[in-house]
């Protein structure tokens, strides 16, 4: 038997053999996945491919840099070819694999086939992780155009894509054109494929499934981290036997998991979709859409936690995405949702939203149409904007038998259980049993007319405990009434407050240290009525704690949390006091409930920043009111560097964010806030972002100021981008090389677009900095404006500004010319010549057609 040091011995042999061979660029061995990747529930069944048995073709082999510069397209294309007709592996070793652009009419940027030109057949596609990274660059032209793909793998056979990073820039966070991107890994009509553990960071959809001409069959998404996408981040059509499971989906743009059965004519059969299975998923932030969208036969959707959607959790209907007049669509039948958690779905169901299409899909949990079957049990449903689960309105709905068991509804701002058939439609059998409901502000149970046996016959009658054992962070701020005018912040006062010192709780201040537990107990020392904890110079490392980095009704974690307090303030003595978060996975210092408190004087970075958006931000603010962020030094996120989140009346003030993941600072969903006086360096995404949908609500921001930054460097987006609000005020900032343009108006989706926006007295120089990758072409540029509110609500102010070189205001043709009003005045060049442009004149409606 050998001893503990030679089996130490062997493996680190073995892993510096591979090691050296894959930096050689000399095709070796690839491991299997760990048998503990197959052992979790739900993957019993899941065909295990025997990677180290195969052949194995390393791309550098065939002339792939890996440099990000190079086009890798023909060096893959070699390396698939050398695979030959026995199959094998196309290995990725680490580095970034450019993909050139598309030409037209081929609409994919690499679409491999087999030598015969047969689909694939055998080939797997490995890398090494998140750093074998497949680039894809979006050039302006395109984004006005169909949509495109960067690897479309078609009718594959029997194939996988595994360990590698699909990422693509410019920013692309809008669900349509310009702007929406591409989708990143697509198949049609796919047999016994595997997509594992891969990472997608933006893109159209992140890995979509079309049906092809027989539907896919055997498909298995296991593990994968897809943020950002414009729409779906996995979307399946008319497919069997499919298992999505143990995913991360985040801020998706339409839904986080789709499955549609699509419809054909009358009397064509359907493609069946029928056997798939949703299990133990993440899906958190979907901006617009829903968690999961489900349709066809024999599913089941099970231990997935759902959190912050605008549209429901979990959305079962017969037609999917895309009715089409005339056509039929398959019903859904037997289908199971069991375990799951789904908090705070349904935000857009708010009074002050708008769009009456938003609103109308009250459920967590919602079923209409042809819901022939269902079984709801053992679901908690928690802190939905409307009903927990609701079948019937506005749709029709027509049900053969209906199963509500042993379900936790608590803390929605709707009834605990709506079905309410609406004319024409009817429920057979309803069985309402076990299940549990608290502090629903409709009540537990409503059942209407067209339901024609309930089991038991009192089940309509149920009561509920009138409070709630939920934990809702953000019910207060979801309750909140809209803003009727200015009411911006100040900076709280510390003068004269009890102090703590870091140091005298255990803080050495060397930076090595993990000085958790430090901060904690300073701010736990604090008297009731709050104080300052102090931290004098020195560098204070952060390591977040296993169980303790985490709220209970959140699956967004952190390094330190401020929470339910009030005047509390963490104090520095400038950048020589220097916080270092080490995870780019959680928050860094987040303030959660609380009121009156401040972080100042500090400089705080992320010890090791990510090479793709992470969507951490080193301050997060949240659900909290009267908030001073004042002389912090924020380096190095993994995603926005200052977040506000569903928060209200607070000031950032000469702050200075240098090379955030994505934004700046982000202004999500809250109101009465000043951006003032700060410098902005180097992010990758806007250098400000004002935007409607944040974790724990969905709401126009309102009385917004970004006055007197400076803004500059933007890698890929504008430097101010304003994606929704009303009353926002753009004044006095200087921007410069900003990638899509200096201040950008757009439409991230339709249901809180912007309202009233003022861009005044700001100076621009080279913005766009990169005309070849902007959509939005000028130092203003405004596009994608697609309301969906009936009436114009757009009133734009763009005056009294200073251009440099280049088109100083642009007006998309994908924008809509509905203005309600849009002022251009007083704007100049830098030797104070008048900038001309001509007002897009709006277009006229269609006379009424006589009755």
């Amino acid at each position: 038997m050998s001893s503990p040091f030679q089996l130490i011995l062997s493996w680190s042999l073995r892993l510096l053999l591979l090691t050296c061979l894959s930096q050689a660029g000399v095709g070796a061995v690839v491991e299997n996945l760990p048998a503990s990747f197959y052992e979790r529930p739900g993957l019993d069944g899941m065909p295990r491919i025997d990677y180290e048995s195969m052949k194995v073709v390393n791309v550098r082999d065939f002339g792939a840099k890996g440099d990000g510069i190079q086009d890798e397209r023909g060096a893959f294309a070699k390396a698939v070819e050398a695979v030959g007709s026995g199959g094998g592996i196309v290995f990725i070793p680490k580095g970034n694999y450019f993909f050139g652009r598309h030409v037209l009419p081929d609409r994919s940027s690499w679409s491999p086939k087999s030598v015969a030109g047969d689909p694939l057949n055998n080939v797997h596609f490995v890398g090494e992780g998140d750093a074998s990274a497949i680039l894809y660059e979006f050039k302006a032209p395109e984004l006005e155009k169909q949509g495109y793909y960067l690897w479309n793998l078609g009718a594959a056979r029997n194939c996988s894509v595994r360990d590698l990073r699909f990422s693509t820039s410019p920013l692309l966070d809008q669900r349509w054109n310009p702007g929406i991107g591409a989708w990143c890994l697509a198949f049609g009509g796919a047999e016994n494929t595997q997509v594992l553990r891969i990472v997608i960071d933006q893109g159209r959809m992140g890995t979509v499934f079309w049906k092809g001409a027989t539907g896919n069959r055997n498909t298995w998404v296991v593990g994968c981290s897809i943020r950002n996408t414009g729409a779906d981040s996995i979307h399946f059509n008319d497919s069997v036997n499919t298992t999505v499971a143990y995913n991360e989906i985040e801020n998706s743009g339409d839904d986080g998991i789709a499955m549609v059965a699509q419809g054909v004519p009358a009397g064509e059969n359907f493609l069946p979709t029928k056997g798939n299975r949703y299990l133990h998923n993440t899906v958190l932030g979907v901006r617009w859409g829903r968690c999961i969208l489900l349709s066809g036969a024999d599913m089941e959707v099970a231990g997935n936690w759902l959190e912050a959607s605008v549209w429901p959790g979990v959305y079962l209907q017969s037609r999917g995405h895309n009715l089409v007049e005339g056509n039929v669509y398959p019903p859904v039948e037997n289908a199971l949702v069991a375990g799951n958690t789904a908090i705070r779905n349904n935000l857009a169901s708010r009074k002050d939203n708008f769009s009456s299409h938003g609103r109308g899909l009250p459920g967590s949990i919602h079923g209409g149409l042809l819901v022939t079957s269902a079984t709801i049990r053992d679901n908690r449903i928690l802190a939905g904007q409307n009903d927990g689960i609701q079948f019937g309105r506005p749709e029709f709905l027509k049900s053969e038998e209906l199963v509500i068991k042993n379900n936790a509804v608590f803390a929605n701002l709707g009834a605990g259980l709506r079905v309410l058939p609406g004319d024409d439609s009817y429920v057979n059998r309803l069985v309402v049993e076990g299940n549990q409901f608290a502090g629903n502000a409709d009540g537990a149970v409503q059942i209407g007319s067209g339901v024609r046996e309930i089991v038991p016959p009192d089940a309509g009658t149920a009561q509920q405990a009138a409070s709630s054992p939920v934990e809702d962070s953000f019910a207060e701020v979801r309750r909140a009434d809209s803003e009727k005018d200015w009411d911006l912040p100040v900076v709280p006062k510390i003068e004269g407050l009890t102090e703590r010192n870091v140091k005298d709780f255990g803080a050495v201040g060397d930076g090595v240290a993990d000085e958790r537990a430090a901060l904690e107990k300073a701010i736990a020392a604090l008297p009731r009525e709050g104080g300052i904890v102090r931290i004098p110079r020195g560098k204070y490392r952060i390591v977040p704690a296993p169980g303790g980095d985490s709220v209970p009704d959140s699956m967004i974690r952190h390094h330190l949390l401020i929470g339910k307090l009030a005047n509390v303030h963490i104090v520095g003595e400038g950048e020589e006091s220097e916080l270092i978060l080490t995870s780019d996975r959680h928050q860094g210092i987040r303030f959660l409930n609380v009121r009156g408190c401040s972080i100042r004087d500090l400089k705080i970075r992320l010890d090791t920043p990510p090479a793709y958006r992470k969507n951490r931000a080193l301050v997060d603010v949240a659900a909290s009111e009267d908030v001073g962020l004042e002389n912090l030094s924020i380096v190095d996120s993994g995603g926005p560097g200052i977040l506000l989140n569903a928060s209200r009346k607070v000031v950032v003030r000469k702050c200075t964010v240098l090379r955030a993941g994505t934004e700046g600072v982000n202004v999500a969903a809250s109101r009465q806030v000043l951006v003032e006086e700060n410098t902005i360096t180097g992010g990758r995404d806007h250098g400000v972002k004002v935007g409607w949908a944040g974790a724990g609500i969905a709401r126009s921001p309102q009385f917004v100021r970004i006055r007197g930054n400076t803004i500059r460097e933007i890698q890929q987006g504008a430097g101010v981008g304003v994606a929704s609000g009303d009353q926002v005020e753009i004044l006095d900032n200087e921007i410069r090389d900003a990638c899509l343009a200096g201040v950008g108006l757009y439409d991230q989706a339709k249901l809180f677009s912007s309202q009233r926006v003022a861009v005044s007295g700001n100076r621009f120089e080279n913005c766009p900095s990169n005309p070849g990758l902007s959509y939005a072409g000028g130092a203003v540029g405004l596009w994608n404006l697609r309301s969906a509110n009936p009436e114009p609500r757009y009133e734009f102010r763009i005056v009294d500004n200073r251009f440099g070189k280049g088109t100083p205001i642009s007006y998309s043709s994908a924008t809509s010319t509905g203005f309600k009003s849009l002022v251009v005045s007083g704007n100049r060049d830098t030797e104070g010549k008048p900038v001309e442009f001509a007002i897009p004149q709006p277009t006229p409606k269609p006379a009424p057609k006589d009755k």
